[in-house]
């Protein structure tokens, strides 16, 4: 298995690299027949298939030397109320999510936190999404209700979603410490979109607290709501600048989950975790165009983040930051290529000489693209002290992932 999976990870890396060495950009396939476009039109269901496959070797440092396999089928369809018939301004949606593979790369081999794939989750398959939304007031409100995920509108960075690490997605702080419904398991959601102009945007959202556990949440969400789990509030405001120049968003958020937490270090009398009510956090986001223009051209992103409460956090504060250049090699206009860092910062109260400052991982990425169906990532991350635990040896892991498109 250890050669087969080497001689897997070789072959990923060569054909990356001789895809743009030696390959130009092929021209954009013909697209859906004319018959495609007019059911769709007719019916107004829309539908998207995409597979990602990951091969993972982590070469030094972490838990262990190992490797591991991960593998994502994301199914999803839309229904358009008006064009299949029935009412203006509308949407359903939904969405399955089937993950398969071996060791979980972060928990099992690297040790690190902050999660090296976005794809990582215990093996099931399940329903993911299913929401209706509504449109008002000449599309400048919109209304959802249903099982949402938080991070496919709230704390999005558009370059730092180019990154695999889990961290550019959506920061550490909320991730840990908000217990938002985010990949692999959404929740039951109600989410308000107030868009009054082209420069600025206001989102709120209520999720179920705790949408479960995805080791034992196999299939569904936990669709209920209760003391314990609380409600996450989550509030965010975004402004759009220089759209005829070098275009740029700058987000502001804040979230609080209403739900009971446990003290990092506070017993009772017989040993379980004092409990506390409540937590919170704030974040900023900013992307920018730095050069080109969006066939090509070079962008940076920033995230900070913080979560102060030191007595249930154990990271409570996030920078993120990094560049993606699209079309960095001439006769490949569509690639990406991209640097970034991610620094989630341990929680005073929990230092020690065993746990200690923070991890940083740090990524570099090249997105090879063939076509509109398929695309090839080489991937390489260096996690330094992974875990904040001095007893870890830095880790340099090394993967790739493929993306079809269907």
């Amino acid at each position: 298995m250890r050669n087969k999976g080497k001689a897997l990870l070789i072959a990923l890396v060569v054909i990356s690299i001789s895809s743009f060495v030696f390959c130009q950009e092929s021209s954009e396939s013909a697209g859906e027949s004319n018959a495609t476009e007019s059911w769709s039109e007719r019916t107004g269901i829309g539908y998207e298939a995409v597979y990602w496959g990951e091969f993972w070797a982590n070469t030094r440092g972490g838990l262990k030397r190992d490797q591991t396999h991960l593998h994502q089928i994301d199914l999803s369809a839309t229904v358009n109320t008006k064009q299949a018939g029935l009412w203006n301004d509308g949407k359903f949606f939904v969405r399955a999510l089937s993950n398969q593979g071996g060791a979980l790369l972060s928990e099992e081999i690297c040790g690190d936190t902050q999660v090296v794939s976005n794809i990582e989750a215990p093996s099931s398959t399940r329903l993911y999404e299913l929401w209706y939304e509504h449109l008002l007031f000449g599309e400048k409100l919109s209304l959802l209700l249903g099982i949402h995920d938080l991070n496919s509108e709230f704390a999005v960075t558009e370059y730092g979603g180019f990154f695999i690490n889990s961290s550019f997605g959506i920061s550490k702080e909320i991730s840990g410490g908000g217990r938002p419904g985010i990949f692999p398991l959404a929740a039951p959601a109600f989410r308000a979109r107030f868009s009054p102009n082209e420069s600025w945007e206001f989102l709120m959202g209520v999720y179920n607290g705790d949408p479960g556990d995805p080791a034992v949440q196999k299939h569904f969400p936990r669709l209920t709501f209760n003391n314990e789990a609380g409600a996450l509030v989550s509030l965010e405001a975004s402004y759009h600048f220089g759209r005829k120049t070098l275009p740029g968003t700058v987000k502001a958020g804040y979230w609080n989950n209403t739900g009971r937490f446990d003290d990092l270090l506070k017993v009772d009398c017989i040993g379980t975790p004092i409990r506390h009510k409540g937590n919170q956090g704030v974040y900023f986001i900013a992307d920018q165009r730095i050069h080109g223009d969006e066939n090509r051209g070079l962008g940076a992103f920033l995230q900070i983040g913080v979560a102060p409460d030191e007595d249930i956090n154990e990271f409570n504060s996030y920078i993120g930051a990094g560049l993606k250049y699209k079309g960095l090699i001439p006769l490949r206009p569509a690639d990406e290529a991209g640097i970034a860092f991610a620094r989630t910062e341990l929680c005073g109260k929990i230092c020690c000489p065993e746990r200690d400052a923070a991890e940083t991982a740090l990524e570099i990425s090249y997105r090879a693209a063939f076509g509109e169906h398929l695309a090839l990532q080489p991937d390489f991350q260096f996690v330094f002290n992974p875990g904040a635990d001095s007893t870890i040896k830095n880790a340099v892991v090394v993967g790739a992932r493929l993306e079809i498109f269907f």
